[in-house]
Order: C-alpha cells, then structure tokens, then sequence
C-alpha cells in the first residue's frame, strides 16, 4: 500500500486540516452571526468620505488641522475664544456634528469662537495640554471631564507611569495593541466585533472601565489615591492656563445609571456594579471638593428631576453599538448638558 500525504507529512498535514477546519468554523460563524447580533456593529466604526466621517448616528467633519470641527478662522476678530477639550462625548459619539453641546453653545453664543481643540483620551495628563490653549489664543478652556478619565498618567504605548499603577495598565496595553493591529476589523467583521464586544463587556463587569484600566469613578472609595493624582494634574493645568491668562471651566459628565433608575436597573442586571452613593453623585462630589478652579458644572444637575421619569436610552446611547454604552449623551443628553451649563452661569464666558 502506498505511502499517504499524511503518512509522510503527519505534523504537516494535521496542522494543514486544523487551519482549514478553522476557515470554514469562521466563515460559518461570520455568516450566522449575521442572523444573531442585534446590534449595529458599525455604530462606532466611520465611513470617512471627503474629509467628513459619516457614522450611523450622524457625520463628523474633521478639519485640516485634526481637529473634529469646521475650520479654525485663525484670524478671527471675534472678542473671544473658546476650546473645548474632552474625549468621545466632545467628539460627538452618538450625537454628530451640530448636535454636540458645543455645536449648541456656539448657536447661543454667535459673538464667540468656539473650537474643539483638545482630544484627550486619558483626561489632562498633564499641564503640556496649555500648549493647545496658546497656540490658539484661547480665552476660555472648557474641559468636559468624563469620568473615565480618571486615570494613572500614561506613558507612550499605555504603561502608567508608575510601578505600584502598572497593573492597572496592563489591559490598557493590550487594548492599544488590538487597536494597532486587529480593530481594523471592527464593524466590517461579524466574528470579530462580536468577540471584542463579548471580551468588553467581560472585563466591564469585572470593574474595568472601556480605557482598559480600572472604573475606579465606579468605586471610588477604594481609588482615592487615583482622584487625587487626577484633581491634582487639573489643578497644575488650572495654575498654568491662569499664568496664560485662560480661564478653565470643568463640565463633569455623568453617566446614564446616575440620572435615570430605570438605567440603573438596566445596567444592575447586565453586570455592571458600583459603590453605595455613586449614584447619588459621589463621584463628582469627590472631584469638585478637590478642584480649585471656581468654575466648575456638576452636569448630573442638567438632568435634575427625571430618575423616575427618563428610560434607559432616552438621553444616553444605550444598546445601539457593540459594547455596554452608559457615558455617551445623545442628542437629547447633549441639548440638556448645553442648557444646564448655560443656566447654572458657572462659566464666566457664557454669562
């Protein structure tokens, strides 16, 4: 009897089997997961087009100088200059251009400019984000503060600086790996978007927050040592912006479960957990009490009176995309965010 493929090549040919069993799995799976996710998994991925990224929930235009806003008129004679720096929500997830709190303040606001000149997605790591502020001649800085971003300092790459910190970073450089190398997949792969979100929502039960570094704003008695180092490097931003001559005013986002019962329930029963009196604003509380800048809008305030009222979803996006989404307003939550700050006069720009 003559020799087979596999009696001569065992190793080889199983190994050659393994991987085409595993193609055909995978195709299988991308095909019925078609059938099963109920979620759009391109609710956060962009189409860019034109200089324009067009998402499901509205489009982000982006500006020559990176920046996700119209073009800056450098040469603008308006009698003031405002930069808003922030994460996600300033971007506009969930909302898209015009819709963002500071798309709306710039309509009551006309006789100002208003820039989105800050990105940061690790909060103010430290007082080099004044640069931006004097590049710009900025006048007023509003930084909208999620409270994700408390975080250690990171380093390039996403190791906290620190050694006693550096295992809180250790899924934040994991995470930024699978950015760099795999997340080119997300909301083109069903297979793919599926086991990232499956992988998420693990680790957010778990009490890591989307940065990939412990949710200490859920459990904030347990990390004093983080909002400390966190109010702190606001504080050195703060004393340096005043050196310029900018004035910083803090929005503190809250998230969804603290304005609505309906969403606690809701987030309560997908896994997520939090301290007695996060929901109450403890948080927040701990971070304006360490802040010495006067200027400072608790925007859980903007959704005063409606716990017993508002749905999970009505003014958060919720259940929409590929992850437990309970930090980013829609529309409806940035038309409250806009309003409360302009009322509450906590700004000395917008009063």
């Amino acid at each position: 009897m003559a020799d087979t493929v596999f009696d001569r090549h065992p190793k080889k040919t199983l190994f050659a089997v393994l991987i085409v069993f595993g193609l055909i799995t995978a195709l299988l799976l991308e095909i019925g997961l078609r059938f099963i996710v109920s979620y759009d998994i391109g609710y956060y991925a962009a189409v860019k087009k034109a200089g324009v990224y067009q998402y499901p929930y509205g489009t982000i235009s982006m500006n020559s100088l990176g920046y996700p806003d119209e073009e800056f008129n450098l040469s603008s004679t308006k009698i003031k200059r405002i930069g808003y720096y922030g994460d996600s929500v300033v971007y506009g997830v969930g909302a898209g251009d015009g819709y963002r709190f500071p798309d709306l303040l710039q309509e009551q606001y006309p006789r100002y400019e208003h820039w989105i000149t800050g990105m940061i997605s690790n909060g103010i790591q430290d007082v080099s984000a004044a640069d931006m502020a004097e590049q710009f001649g900025l006048d007023t800085v509003v930084y909208a503060m999620n409270m994700n971003d408390l975080v250690p300092i990171v380093a390039e790459g996403g190791a906290a600086v620190t050694s006693e910190k550096a295992q809180r970073s250790t899924l934040n450089d994991v995470q930024n790996w699978v950015r760099r190398t795999l997340d080119g997949l997300r909301g083109k792969s069903y297979l793919y978007t599926a086991t990232r979100t499956a992988v998420k929502n693990f680790l957010m039960r778990m009490g890591y927050s989307p940065s990939g570094f412990v949710s200490a704003e859920l459990f904030p008695s347990d990390h004093m040592d983080i909002i400390d180092d966190v109010t702190q490097r606001i504080n050195e931003f703060d004393r340096k912006l005043k050196s310029m001559g900018t004035t910083l005013c803090v929005i503190i986002l809250p998230y969804e479960m603290q304005i609505s019962n309906d969403a606690a329930q809701t987030y309560k029963s997908l896994g997520i957990h939090w301290e007695d009196g996060f929901l109450d604003g403890s948080t927040q509380a701990l971070i304006k009490e360490r802040l010495n800048t006067r200027y400072v809008y608790d925007g859980l305030d903007a959704f005063k009176g409606l716990k017993d009222t508002a749905k999970v979803g009505e003014y958060f996006v919720y259940n929409k995309g590929d992850k437990i989404d309970f930090n980013h307003p829609n529309r409806a939550g940035h038309a409250l965010l806009a309003e409360g700050f302009m009322q509450s006069k906590s700004c000395p720009a917008l009063r």
